[in-house]
């Protein structure tokens, strides 16, 4: 069925393509025989009428099988199912979507949608009965949210005030009045007139 033994064949020859031909032919002979051998004893243990592999494979399709329920894709069954189905006598109809049949079409137009009373000044009954509609809740994008650009503006600096003595221009810590530095006092200007000594002009 397949060519893999085909692919090992080829590797065993690789091997021994230096040898004469007939020692050739006599060690292929050995790993071919070497190789039923040991296929032989593994197959005397397996009790599943296919082999594991394909046991394996299909106990995975049966477990699929298993939980589907009608024909998921379509809702027809396939031209497989129909051959299977017709053998078996079985209506096709009875294995397709409910969501076909005529029955189904006719009851989605059954209803009716009556006109609002009083649209333009509906009653206050009325506005109590109303459904509230809201809008649908959203959920936070994964991920940093992304940040407005916000347009660059003027930084106006402040001037430092010490909250100590109240004082422009320095801070509590260079404050000279808190750290015991008095600073020298400038001279206030009077309105008295100093008079100069004689001789001086």
């Amino acid at each position: 069925m397949t060519s893999n033994f085909g692919q090992q064949f080829y590797s065993w020859v690789s091997e021994v393509d230096e040898l004469p031909i007939t020692q050739m032919v006599d060690v292929l002979r050995g790993k071919i025989m070497e190789l039923i051998y040991r296929r032989r004893l593994e197959s005397s243990q397996w009790v599943t009428r296919l082999t594991p592999f394909m046991e394996d494979k299909l106990q995975h399709e049966i477990s699929k099988a298993r939980s589907l329920q009608g024909w998921q894709l379509s809702g027809l069954p396939c031209c497989h199912a129909i051959a299977v189905l017709e053998c078996l006598g079985r209506s096709l109809y009875d294995y397709c979507s409910r969501f076909f049949m005529t029955d189904s079409y006719r009851s989605t137009y059954t209803e009716s949608i009556n006109p609002m009373p009083n649209v333009e000044k509906p009653e206050r009954s009325e506005l109590q009965e109303a459904t509230i509609v809201t809008p649908p809740p959203t959920k936070r994008p994964p991920g940093r949210p992304k940040l407005k650009l916000v347009e660059s503006v003027d930084i106006i600096k402040r001037q430092l005030q010490c909250s100590k003595c109240k004082g422009l221009g320095h801070n509590k810590k260079t404050c000279n009045k808190v750290n015991g530095i008095e600073a020298p006092e400038t001279p206030v200007l009077t309105g008295v007139a100093i008079e100069e000594p004689e001789g001086s002009t």
